[in-house]
């Protein structure tokens, strides 16, 4: 019988064990089957563990200077907004309530582009089957 995994167990991911679990079988693989083909795919693993270990640790690092465009970008928006808005009104382009009717109209877009956003962008916690809240599903057959 399978037992059932605590909740969260297999979320992360040691890159230090994951190599040295590739290692490990790669030298059971090769001491096994020497020059076959499958310690040649052995092999192969082991070299693409750790080369995609070192590329998710460049891709894990923050892009400083994205970050700070997005950041220039939000500060940007408001402030223009609110200067058309004083330049809209001092010229006598639009009343207040064409104001409050595109405030009203952009807030709404808003709202509903956010609702429209997958769970996980919105800060939302993972789905339990992800999160290990069900437990194993059993294997048929002989496996038991």
């Amino acid at each position: 019988m399978l037992r059932a995994m605590p909740p969260g167990a297999y979320l992360t991911i040691d890159p230090k064990q994951l190599v040295a679990t590739v290692a490990r079988v790669r030298a059971r693989v090769e001491a096994e089957f020497p020059g076959s083909g499958l310690s040649k795919v052995a092999a192969a693993l082991h070299d693409v563990s750790v080369d995609t270990i070192a590329d998710s640790q460049k891709l894990g690092r923050p892009i400083r200077w994205l970050q700070g465009l997005v950041a220039v970008l939000l500060m940007g928006i408001p402030l223009t907004l609110i200067a058309t808005v004083h330049e809209s009104i001092k010229v006598g382009i639009a009343t207040v309530v064409d104001l409050v009717t595109m405030l009203e109209a952009g807030l709404g877009t808003l709202v509903f582009s956010w609702s429209r956003l997958p769970a996980h962008l919105r800060g939302a916690p993972a789905p339990a089957s992800r999160a290990g809240g069900h437990p194993p599903v059993p294997l048929p057959g002989p496996h038991r």
